[in-house]
């Protein structure tokens, strides 16, 4: 007995220093891979400290309510010529609504109509509502999240064109679903390929073409999200 207690404290002390260890010691940066960002607003902003916006080529498996889905081959494609800033040529200001009610998004110049169309919204979990500004545009992101038991798990490499607006919460194209006009997201605000990547162009922050990320700032502001 006398003999066994020493070992056991020992093995409990390094049990102790394993637990209590940094995860990444080195505080070497993680791979963009790596970062996932959880759709429903429950990742932490500062995680994308950690994100690069880069396609990452090597992903090829995606998966969308505990179901594997189709993964796009060409999302890595050459994409459109940007609009900057959030104002326009004639001093319009660009912004963003999205109804909820219709299921519909409508981005503004002041009070002309630039683009219109069908996007699905939380069906898992609500989509917040209010004023915001967008505060960070990633041409490409992974998300991750769900629960597998209850059959909403989701793994979604290279989502495409996302704009954080409110902690978690983006704007960003879908390539999983087509079922525009129905809520179909856990909080996000889903959007067709098209019109999510003109949108990205569109609104700012402006991110230039060499340019994978942008974080809006006092001289690069984001475009004003109203969701109600």
């Amino acid at each position: 007995m006398f003999k066994i207690l020493p070992l056991f404290i020992i093995a409990a002390f390094v049990l102790l220093l394993l637990s209590i260890s940094p995860i990444n010691p080195t505080n070497t940066p993680v791979a963009s891979a790596d970062v996932t960002f959880t759709d429903g607003g429950t990742m932490d902003p500062k995680a994308l400290t950690d994100a690069t916006g880069v396609y990452q080529s090597g992903q090829t498996l995606a998966y969308y309510n505990s179901h594997q889905v189709a993964y796009p081959k060409d999302l890595a494609e050459a994409k459109t010529t940007q609009v900057l800033g959030v104002v326009d040529s004639a001093g319009k200001e660009k912004w963003i609504e999205v109804d909820l009610a219709k299921q519909q998004l409508t981005a503004w110049n002041g009070n002309e109509i630039y683009m219109q169309y069908p996007i699905s919204s939380g069906l898992f979990y609500p989509t917040p509502t209010g004023t915001f500004n967008i505060y960070s545009k990633f041409r490409y992101i992974r998300m991750k999240g769900g629960d597998p038991a209850a059959g909403d798990y989701y793994d979604l490499p290279n989502v495409p064109d996302t704009m954080f607006f409110y902690q978690g919460y983006g704007i960003h194209g879908a390539y999983w679903h087509n079922n525009f006009g129905h809520p179909m997201s856990h909080g996000c605000v889903n959007e067709p390929l098209a019109q999510a990547h003109s949108l990205f162009e569109w609104a700012g922050p402006q991110i230039n073409p060499d340019q994978s990320s942008v974080r809006a700032t006092a001289d690069n502001p984001g475009s004003r999200v109203w969701i109600h």
